[in-house]
């Protein structure tokens, strides 16, 4: 079957925090404000490390306070980041009420690191993802309504050919890394701004991926993720869509997480 047929990919939750899929690196051109140091991952801890055992429960609990770090990092609307370099096209989806998120904490974060985060490093560089930029969009829902979802987070992706699995067309698996990473990034804004508890940890217990339209290589994509409900006060349910420049649907994802307080 090929990749480009619509599956599923089940993610069951284990206990396993989803600690290095995370959106932590700025890849914009643009970075401000100096990294306090209490922000800042000692070189010496040890989650990650080679030769510790991170399944642990003690490294599963220190890679949750790690990653809080990162999520935090995102948290805040930036003031300097403008949209003049984003196309008039991305501009509509996005919305005049769009405020790009203050990603500049984040290089410091990812630096200290002894290992290395998949998406946004791993996958990153110039034949990689070469530009990637979050903005905070208007979610349109009955805010009368606690069940349902308040966050909309967007983002702006620009890739190279490096990540490709069909001569020419992007691997299936790197789309949902990327969605992964977007929806936990969702996830903690929805989390924070129900007020859930910022030591609460979140955890993928599924992750749904159906692919309509192959992505090329070379090319900029428009990420849309949106909190659809929330259940029982700790299950958030996601859908997301990858669209193209012409403004096709090309991957449709939903997810759930899991907020165990």
């Amino acid at each position: 079957m090929s990749i480009w047929h619509a599956r599923s990919i089940g993610m069951s939750c284990r206990g396993m925090l989803r600690a290095s899929n995370i959106p932590v690196v700025f890849l914009g051109r643009r970075a401000s404000a100096s990294v306090p140091d209490a922000c800042a991952i000692p070189r010496s801890a040890p989650y990650g490390q080679p030769g510790v055992d991170t399944h642990s429960t003690p490294w599963r609990f220190a890679g949750a306070a790690a990653a809080s770090l990162f999520w935090l990092a995102l948290a805040s609307p930036s003031r300097t980041e403008d949209q003049t370099d984003i196309a008039e096209h991305w501009l509509q989806r996005l919305g005049p009420e769009a405020k790009a998120l203050d990603l500049s904490l984040r290089r410091n974060l990812l630096a200290n690191r002894q290992d290395k985060q998949f998406i946004w490093q791993t996958c990153s560089g110039d034949r990689g993802i070469q530009d990637c930029k979050f903005f905070v969009c208007n979610h349109n829902q009955d805010s009368s309504d606690n069940a349902l979802g308040k966050t909309r987070i967007c983002a702006v992706v620009r890739v190279g050919d490096t990540l490709n699995g069909h001569v020419g067309l992007l691997h299936g698996g790197f789309t949902a890394a990327i969605l992964d990473d977007m929806t936990g990034l969702t996830t903690y804004l929805e989390k924070d701004a129900r007020e859930m508890g910022r030591d609460a940890k979140i955890f993928t217990a599924n992750l749904s991926v159906n692919y309509r339209r192959p992505l090329p290589c070379n090319s900029e994509y428009f990420v849309d993720v949106r909190v659809d409900r929330i259940e029982k006060n700790k299950k958030i349910y996601l859908t997301a869509t990858i669209y193209n420049e012409p403004g096709h649907a090309c991957v449709e994802a939903s997810a759930l997480y899991i907020v165990k307080q």
